[in-house]
């Protein structure tokens, strides 16, 4: 009888220590790849930021230029285009989208060219 209880017990204890670590793996792969996509949608709005300081550098060269510049790196490639705002003559907008493996960003800017250096309107 008193074999039979501790043997129970064991197997209790067994299938509790097995189940608890099937969940701790379960969650560090879980937070593994939550980490990444943080980090790999950071990473394609840091390096978004190079085609905008590209379109910036554009018009503080050429004011009037109006298209599109682009950076390629062995993972990571954005393009910047650069617009007229309708009714804002002082204004440029530039789009800028990026791609980094299989993460994206896209967002746009306004710039206000009577400034001086330009600047980026909120």
């Amino acid at each position: 009888m008193k074999g039979s209880i501790a043997l129970t017990t064991v197997l209790l204890i067994g299938v509790m220590i097995t189940a608890g670590s099937i969940v701790l793996v379960l969650t560090t792969v879980d937070l593994s790849r939550s980490t990444k996509q943080v980090e790999s949608g950071q990473r394609v709005k840091e390096e978004s930021r190079t085609c905008l300081e590209e379109a910036m550098y554009k018009l503080t060269r050429v004011p009037t230029y109006l298209g599109e510049v682009s950076y390629t790196n062995t993972d990571f490639y954005c393009t910047a285009t650069v617009a007229e705002v309708p009714g804002q003559p002082n204004q440029r907008a530039i789009a800028v989208n990026g791609v980094f493996g299989e993460y994206i960003s896209g967002q746009t800017y306004t710039v206000d060219l009577s400034t001086e250096p330009y600047q980026l309107l909120p």
